[in-house]
């Protein structure tokens, strides 16, 4: 009994001892790990602000676009729209 005594808490201290060099290790590459991607996310959001005046370009042309477009099939539609009506007078 007192072999356990003596010798428990001994290997309980080196097993201690033993995770708390690897939560280390491992809190150390976390931080690693953390570094770079923040560094990935510090790209990419550079990157995107520098499309967001082309994509502000490419809305105003789909503006301009969809307003053409509007204003011919409405053209279209009333030439059609009074065909139908001479038709329907003779």
């Amino acid at each position: 009994m007192t072999f356990l005594a003596e010798i428990m808490p001994s290997i309980l201290y080196v097993l201690g001892a033993i995770l708390m060099i690897l939560f280390i290790v491992l809190v150390f590459k976390l931080i690693l790990t953390l570094d770079k991607v923040d560094r990935v996310v510090e790209d990419i959001s550079s990157k995107s602000r520098k499309l967001n005046g082309l994509f502000d370009m490419i809305d105003k042309i789909q503006f301009i676009n969809d307003k053409i477009i509007s204003g011919i099939l409405s053209v279209v539609m009333k030439v059609f729209k009074k065909r139908k009506g001479d038709e329907e007078n003779e």
